[in-house]
């Protein structure tokens, strides 16, 4: 949420690409849908694209097919925000050429420990990178009204008991879940 509104400012028509469409960028789908976004969503795994498309993307990018970039080439200069939930070298930096110059990269993603980004589109063609990893108290409130009201279905997967965490680990790992998986504590009388 903060990602998409305060850091991307994401707003009508705003042309957005969301890279990863795991559970957070799933989430991020719905609530830039919300916003009136125009959404690109790219992932190697198409059971999480058809999903996403179900929430309200527009265009499905799978990079073993086709690119970032190729998408991009489609809009006039690029997507104005790119939001990389991936965060491995490669994203970060393809999330960059992809977006329109002075437009916006938000960072949600951290797989490596350093990323570079392409330093002309940076300097010359004003792009930002701007990282997003947590959430103030009135976003917050926000989020759960919006949650409470029924615009926003958190689209929990499995609820695991804190017991089999090693297995739903491996779960994770393998890919099984296609949304967010909640752990939840043994409760005693």
């Amino acid at each position: 949420y903060r990602g998409l509104k305060t850091i991307g400012q994401v707003g009508v028509g705003t042309h957005l690409a969301i890279v990863g469409t795991g559970g957070l960028g799933l989430q991020g789908v719905k609530i830039a849908r919300m916003m009136g976004a125009l959404i690109t969503c790219v992932d190697l795994d198409d059971r999480k694209l058809e999903r996403a498309r179900g929430f309200g993307a527009t265009r499905l990018v799978n990079p073993a097919r086709e690119t970032l970039m190729d998408a991009a080439r489609e809009l006039d200069g690029g997507f104005d925000v790119v939001v990389d939930n991936v965060g491995g070298k490669e994203s970060l930096f393809q999330s960059v050429l992809a977006c329109c110059p002075g437009g916006r990269v938000v960072a949600m993603g951290y797989v490596d420990a350093e990323l570079s980004v392409p330093a002309y589109d940076v300097v010359i063609r004003e792009k930002q990178v701007l990282g997003s990893r947590s959430i103030s108290r009135a976003e917050f409130r926000e989020v759960v009204a919006l949650v409470n009201r029924g615009d926003l279905d958190p689209d929990i997967g499995e609820l695991v008991p804190m017991d089999d965490i090693n297995q739903a680990y491996a779960h994770l790992r393998e890919g099984r879940y296609l949304t967010r998986t909640v752990l939840t504590l043994p409760f005693r009388a």
